[in-house]
């Protein structure tokens, strides 16, 4: 489903562009468990696991890249929880040299 305006579809394309991320960056394999322990999930917590959408990590991390990216959360903001550690952790990830 397209995004009825432009603010919900800028936050949008960038969630989708952080999916894009976990699949093509090698790096990001080795930040999964950085990102789960901020989240405060054992470190072997499955990325894409079977539950809630609200409570996959894969999700959790795109909303971060989100907010890393835009500064905000514009949808999700009561579905889904960031823990300020993660969204840290998220931060240095995205600004760190490959």
């Amino acid at each position: 489903r397209v995004p009825a305006n432009a603010t919900s579809l800028e936050g949008s394309l960038v969630h989708e562009l952080a999916h894009h991320l976990e699949v093509s960056c090698p790096t990001h394999v080795e930040f999964r468990p950085v990102f789960l322990a901020a989240q405060g999930y054992p470190t072997d917590t499955h990325w894409f696991a079977n539950v809630a959408w609200e409570y996959k990590p894969s999700e959790q991390f795109a909303e971060a890249v989100v907010v890393a990216t835009l500064g905000e959360r514009r949808r999700h903001q009561l579905t889904l929880q960031i823990t300020p550690e993660a969204l840290s952790a998220t931060r240095d990830w995205l600004q760190a040299e490959a």
